[in-house]
């Protein structure tokens, strides 16, 4: 059977060998929660490091997560092919013990120590997404991958949950410093259980793997092929554009509600983390856990669905936050939180696993790479960067309130992340039928060069790996 019968087959009715993975998917939740741990701490520390040290609004805009993202981005392409050739669960076990030890570490050296351990921690985190979301498109089909890429990032969620509840209350009566060690330390633990429990399972459990013409071999492609093959499903450059871009605004105001209600509403540290927790954090789960299983349910009837769901929410999330930001009484604010969160959150799943089934199986890794690189960067580092930045530049004008103002503005980046969901839309019938007509990526190639060549040459028919394509 050819790759693209394989995904035809996968995409349409499912695969076999994807029931008994509970463990597989149970420590890869671990993974996820793990991982958040020590990208997510510095949202909960940015009042108490700015207190200590005096810094900006813009400066702790940097400080929070711009190293991150840049250690991350380093790491996302050397990681991804990482990920396509080597056993991924030590890439993982790897992955999760050096982030937590290098945050548990982070403070000795000062404000350059913080920013060292975030471009550290940032290195470390590159390859985890695409290492465990490549296991998952190992063993479960297209037509699941969104419920089950939903509970897996879902539960990034119930990492940031425990950062915001257990770093807050740590913060208040320990000190910052110990709440860096303690996160640190239990991604360390995380680690160590992956090592004992996690079973590298067989590539190919739920498509195949090999490339047509190498059926012998698991030759991956190259990092060009890759490139290209990707620039051509247009789909999946606007789904990975606008759910960048949706991390963006959900970063940028994630990392600075705690600020928020310590500023707007006088809220004491300890409180706006537990709120922020419980408000925000908590319900994202459910956001992201509603995307996929909504948009598994009714993309059933029409693939285009894939993207429309998360358009329509996004939507819904971007009008929230604005009359968050805006609220002048507490209990409005913590209402239109928790709707922006369900809605911003709810793009995830079906975003990463729209992804992964508009790639071919060896081209995963790098892609998701990319994916995650850019979320992090663009969306983690620049994100609550932007909002600091403005907030600084505001404040002459409005003070304390200028934070509501630099959040609003933000997020009416919103507004081009709803473009790129209706260019995604507009292509995805044709990205997905490119899966299932040719019979390789290499083909998928090859037909654009056939289709640019037709009208002024004839291809020879002596070229050994080019098979005759029927435009």
């Amino acid at each position: 059977m050819s790759v693209a019968q394989s995904e035809k087959q996968d995409i349409r009715h499912g695969a076999p060998g994807t029931h008994g993975h509970g463990l597989t998917i149970s420590l890869l939740v671990l993974t996820s929660a793990g991982f958040m741990l020590t990208t997510s701490v510095m949202g909960v520390l940015l009042e108490p490091i700015r207190a200590e040290y005096n810094l900006s609004d813009a400066s702790l805009g940097f400080l929070a997560n711009a190293g991150f993202g840049l250690g991350q981005v380093l790491a996302s392409l050397p990681g991804g092919s990482a990920v396509d050739h080597w056993n991924r669960r030590n890439i993982l076990v790897l992955c999760l013990t050096v982030a937590g030890l290098v945050t548990a570490v982070g403070s000795l050296g000062g404000i350059l120590g913080i920013i060292a351990m975030r471009i550290i921690a940032g290195i470390f985190h590159g390859p985890g997404s695409p290492a465990a979301t490549s296991i998952i498109s190992d063993i479960y089909p297209a037509n699941r991958r969104a419920s089950i890429m939903g509970i897996y990032l879902g539960s990034q969620s119930v990492g940031t949950l425990i950062t915001y509840l257990a770093g807050g209350y740590i913060a208040l009566h320990y000190g910052w410093r110990a709440t860096l060690v303690s996160l640190g330390s239990a991604s360390v633990v995380a680690g160590l259980l992956l090592l004992v429990f996690l079973r590298e399972p067989a590539r190919g459990q739920a498509v195949a793997q090999r490339l047509p013409n190498q059926h012998s071999t698991n030759t991956t492609p190259s990092l060009g092929e890759t490139l290209a093959f990707l620039w051509s499903q247009k789909a999946a450059v606007y789904t990975i554009a606008f759910s960048v871009l949706a991390v963006a605004t959900l970063s940028s105001t994630l990392v600075w509600l705690v600020s928020f209600y310590v500023r707007i509403f006088h809220m004491s540290l300890a409180a706006a983390g537990s709120l922020v927790a419980v408000g925000a954090v908590s319900v994202s789960a459910l956001g992201v856990l509603i995307g996929g299983i909504l948009t598994d349910a009714v993309a059933k009837r029409d693939a285009r669905w894939k993207v429309g769901v998360a358009a329509i929410l996004i939507a819904v999330a971007t009008a929230a936050v604005l009359a968050m930001a805006l609220a002048t009484t507490v209990y409005w604010a913590i209402a239109f939180m928790a709707v922006w969160a369900v809605g911003i959150h709810s793009h995830l799943g079906p975003a990463w696993g729209l992804t992964q089934t508009l790639i071919p199986s060896r081209m995963r890794g790098r892609v998701i790479a990319i994916l995650s690189g850019l979320s992090t960067f663009v969306g983690f580092g620049l994100g609550p960067a932007l909002v600091g930045t403005l907030s600084q530049l505001m404040q002459p004008y409005f003070g304390q309130e200028a934070i509501r103002y630099a959040i609003a503005d933000a997020n009416l980046v919103n507004l081009l992340v709803l473009y790129c969901c209706y260019k995604a839309v507009r292509h995805l019938p044709h990205s997905l039928a490119k899966m299932e007509a040719p019979t390789s990526a290499q083909e998928l190639l090859n037909s654009s060069i056939v289709r640019c060549s037709e009208t002024t040459s004839h291809i020879p028919t002596t070229v050994p790996t080019v098979k005759k394509i029927s435009i």
